[in-house]
């Protein structure tokens, strides 16, 4: 018995060894670089395919793995040895809207429009979006709904109110009347905000200011005084002006000689021509002029003025001679 034990321990400790330098030449086997596989048909490490590229040929002990760009409406976003690449969703549905395009290295992203978010998610896409909830009266919200999650609500805590069904609306604080030097009313609660008396405020005016006041009062209503006093005598001179212009422009008139005509007198003791008119004397109540016949005729209802004789001289109609 013992000396099958003796031959039976080299024996297992050389099977522990192999084993050991297996895994040991497995591991080194499984080993490859950053973005390569080990591939165990040609026993060696191969490249992955970058990002928009797809693997068209495998590596073999003369070349590298050949890699092909995807094709349109396809993607590849990660490094790999697959043949083929992704196919891009298309068309969002209504509910959404698309918020990344489809390009050789990235997928096509569907977010649900704003005011919703996605109840049912897929892969790459929504399966289904409804709308954000609002927060009753009484709440208010504590965190805004996403594309991906609904909106929060919390009852409005003492001192704050909310009094509108809103998906966005925080609770506000109660008015604090206190400082607005009113008087409270009523109370505030969750739905309803404080109720205050009016603010009721005293102005008061500094006595300097006050001065100044009076004082600039008492300057416009002199200003106001002379200014309507001035008026006043310019106007009045003026109708005096217009009423001395108006009698005189009643007063003018022609000027008229009278022109005697001697009735039985020698032709020979007239006068020379060449020698200055005499001076001939008449009452003045037989000298006519235009104005005072025209009066005595409207007064009498005439319309004619006749001659005058006086001493055997005869008056003609007076004659105009010019106008002044």
């Amino acid at each position: 018995m013992i000396g099958r034990r003796s031959a039976a321990a080299p024996f297992c400790l050389w099977l522990l060894t192999a084993a050991a330098w297996s895994e040991r030449y497995q591991a080194d086997k499984m080993t490859c670089e950053e973005n390569k596989y080990y591939n165990e048909d040609q026993d060696q490490c191969c490249s992955y395919c970058p990002p928009g590229l797809y693997r068209k040929v495998e590596c073999t002990s003369t070349h590298d793995t050949i890699c092909e760009h995807c094709k349109n409406s396809t993607y590849k976003e990660e490094w790999s040895n697959s043949y083929e690449c992704t196919l891009c969703v298309g068309t969002c549905q209504n509910d959404q809207q698309e918020v990344q395009r489809c390009s050789p290295t990235n997928r096509q992203i569907c977010a649900c429009k704003p005011g919703m978010y996605c109840k049912s998610q897929s892969l790459n896409f929504c399966d289904h979006c409804v709308q954000h909830q609002k927060c009753r009266v009484g709440e208010g919200v504590i965190k805004n709904g996403t594309s991906s999650k609904d909106t929060v609500c919390k009852p409005c805590p003492k001192g704050t109110f909310s009094d509108v069904p809103s998906d966005s609306a925080k609770c506000r604080p109660h008015t604090n009347c206190s400082q607005l030097n009113a008087h409270l009313v009523k109370e505030g609660t969750s739905s309803e905000d404080a109720v205050c008396s009016p603010a009721t405020r005293t102005v008061t005016t500094p006595k300097g200011n006050r001065q100044m006041v009076d004082l600039f009062l008492a300057i416009g209503l002199l200003l106001a005084f002379m200014i309507i006093l001035i008026v006043s005598s310019l106007l009045f001179k003026r109708k005096e002006y217009f009423k001395s212009l108006f009698l005189s422009s009643r007063t003018k008139g022609s000027v008229y000689i009278v022109t005697p005509i001697y009735v039985g007198v020698d032709p020979g003791n007239c006068v020379n021509p060449d020698q200055e008119d005499p001076i001939i004397t008449h009452p003045e109540s037989h000298v006519h002029f235009p104005q005072q016949e025209s009066m005595k005729s409207q007064n009498a209802g005439e319309s004619h003025i006749f001659p005058v004789e006086e001493e055997g001289k005869l008056y003609r109609d007076p004659v105009p001679v010019a106008d002044y």
